[in-house]
């Protein structure tokens, strides 16, 4: 099976809650796969994580008080990469849940269009991947999905 046949799949592809007592969590966490280019140029946005191990994530981060999860998804992207994304299309691509020190966290990912691109203000390393790259390099399964998800409907063109 191709890479495009597998990602495809996601499209019908029912969300996997874990933790099913997380279901009723509000969204606590907003972030964005933002991507350029289209068809063979299509490169998908990663940032470095800020924990010891630094594994290549998705920007996200808390919603703050007032905000909604679109904007913070926004803001997250501006403030670790120094990106400024656009609403491609209006598409929840993923709702992620887990666990931290024992407190329920639901991620909402959004799909963003590059709109122009400054340093990073906190600093942080980022580049612009492939979806066949992004296979290699990024390790949390949740934030590969998304990335699939987002794939899958770009080359199929329904965004």
């Amino acid at each position: 099976m191709d890479y495009l046949s597998s990602a495809s799949r996601f499209l019908e592809a029912e969300y996997t809650v874990e933790h099913k007592s997380f279901v009723t969590v509000s969204t606590t966490h907003a972030g964005a796969v933002v991507f350029q280019g289209s068809g063979d140029s299509l490169k998908f946005l990663l940032v470095k994580a800020n924990d010891a191990e630094s594994h290549w994530v998705l920007p996200k981060g808390h919603i703050e008080n007032g905000e909604d999860a679109w904007s913070a998804a926004l803001r997250e992207v501006r403030e670790e990469t120094g990106v400024i994304a656009k609403r491609d299309c209006i598409l929840e691509l993923d709702r992620v849940f887990y666990s931290v020190g024992g407190r329920p966290v639901s991620v909402t990912y959004f799909l963003a269009a590059l709109e122009s691109e400054s340093p990073s203000p906190e600093g942080r390393p980022k580049k612009w991947i492939s979806a066949l790259e992004a296979e290699r390099e990024v390790k949390h399964q949740e934030a590969l999905r998304a990335i699939k998800r987002a794939h899958a409907l770009l080359d199929a063109k329904r965004c």
